[in-house]
C-alpha cells in the first residue's frame, strides 16, 4: 500500500499474497483516511529486524542476483536500526 495520512506518505504491505484481499485491505485504509481516522495498519508495528527478514526473504524466493549486496547492506543497516520501530504521527 502507497498512502498519504495527515500529509506523510506511508508504504506498506497488506501482508497477503491474494490480489484481491490486499485490494480489499487498501480500499479499507482509504475509507478511514476519508473518514478522518488513523488507517488500521498502524495497530501492529514491527521492528526493521522483522522487516528486513522479509526483503531477504523476498530476495531468496525470487532467487535475485544481488541477494549478497542486499544482505551486506542489512548487516551495516542493523548495526544503526536493528531493533527499532517505526515511527508513526
Amino acid at each position: 500500500m502507497d498512502f498519504v495520512y495527515n500529509g506523510k506518505r506511508y508504504r506498506r504491505s497488506t501482508e497477503f499474497s491474494n490480489r484481491k484481499l490486499a485490494q480489499a485491505i487498501y480500499d479499507e485504509n482509504k475509507r478511514e483516511i476519508r473518514r478522518g481516522e488513523m488507517p488500521n495498519i498502524f495497530s501492529g508495528q514491527v521492528t526493521f529486524d522483522e522487516l528486513a527478514e522479509d526483503f531477504l526473504r523476498d530476495y531468496r524466493m525470487k532467487a535475485r542476483k544481488s541477494l549478497d549486496k542486499a544482505e551486506r547492506n542489512v548487516r551495516y543497516l542493523r548495526t544503526a536500526f536493528g531493533g527499532m520501530q517505526p515511527v508513526t504521527g
